[in-house]
């Protein structure tokens, strides 16, 4: 495996080494694949728990992680490097745009293209990241999964799932013992157990069935995201599911149905769910007190506090008022 230079700051050139990050809150699940920065939404109500374990050597980087509520996330995985995901376990139904995914499906996020996921209830997940070159050098001799094109044009491939099962397993152990060896291992062991973890999603690739969807979403996806964008655009301040349906001449019974298909839940639902992670937001900045956030709550569409409040515990596990307080700390 080549072995690019690592940012000034990096951990290892040439060792591979390991550090795991607690998911306590919405925010810590941001960072799936190491350097990723995307968009999470809770929509599932419960305190957001769970952990992500990162691999790193040289530009190449894998991780493992589990979260125990439902989520919707989406966004550019990388800028500069393929990603090859696994769905290891699910508690629900979880789609990639709006195709299912089961358990032991790789799911393919080429080099700065967008990624978009429904988890409808606890997941456990392993990623890899590699650049494009590595990863082509990695497929030498595998027929068609070694044209980079494959890569490019499939969404998915299911492996046998006696495979999917065995590899899961596997690669969850192994990462596991390589946390731990990490810092003992030399820079020629580190080669070798990096060649091993990139080899499982090989062997699960090679041993499978490209899903060749056409990587367009269906309509009801496509929905979904405009109307993410709509309020990426305005998130400044709320916006009302009229106005929605206006700006994007949608019904709103194709908007419910939109909405139902792909997230498993109703449009008005997930606007609230958003509305309080944007309040979220703000409050976790530290910046507002206790006083104002009857008047945060009314200035995002919430007219009644004991009512918001309840809203917000319920998603969140705690008072908005909890929010402030450990901002301070």
């Amino acid at each position: 495996m080549s072995r690019p230079t690592l940012p000034e700051g990096s951990v290892s050139h040439d060792r591979l080494a390991f550090y795991r990050k607690q998911i306590c809150d919405i925010e810590d699940l941001r960072e799936p694949v190491r350097g990723s920065d995307i968009e999470i939404c809770q929509i599932e109500a419960g305190t957001l728990t769970g952990s992500v374990t990162y691999g790193m050597l040289g530009g190449f980087s894998v991780s493992v992680g589990h979260f125990s509520r439902a989520v919707r996330a989406r966004g550019v995985m990388s800028k500069d490097k393929q990603i090859v995901g696994m769905l290891l376990d699910r508690e629900q139904p979880v789609s990639h745009w709006c195709f299912d995914v089961e358990p032991g499906d790789v799911v393919f996020a080429a080099a700065g293209s967008d990624h978009e996921g429904s988890y409808k209830g606890a997941a456990s997940f392993a990623t890899i990241a590699l650049s494009p070159a590595e990863l082509a050098e990695f497929m030498k001799g595998e027929g068609g999964i070694s044209d980079f094109d494959f890569w490019q044009r499939t969404t998915r491939v299911r492996p046998d799932p006696l495979v999917a099962q065995s590899i899961a397993a596997r690669f969850k152990t192994l990462v596991g013992t390589l946390a731990q060896a990490g810092p003992h291992l030399s820079p020629d062991s580190s080669d070798f157990w990096a060649r091993a973890l990139v080899e499982a999603f090989v062997y699960s690739v090679a041993n499978g069935i490209a899903m060749n969807e056409d990587t367009a979403p269906v309509k009801s996806a496509m929905i979904v995201r405009r109307v993410e964008d709509l309020l990426d655009a305005y998130r400044a301040r709320p916006v009302h599911i009229s106005e929605i349906c206006q700006t994007l001449d949608l019904s709103r019974r194709t908007l419910h149905r939109a909405f139902s298909e792909t997230l498993g839940i109703g449009p008005v639902t997930y606007l609230r769910h958003q509305r309080l992670h944007a309040i979220r937001e703000i409050l976790r900045q530290g910046t507002a007190g206790s006083s104002s956030i009857t008047r945060l709550a009314m200035s995002f569409g919430f007219d009644d506090v004991g009512r918001f409040a309840g809203y917000y515990r319920k998603l969140f596990g705690e008072l908005p008022s909890g929010t402030v307080k450990r901002s301070h700390r």
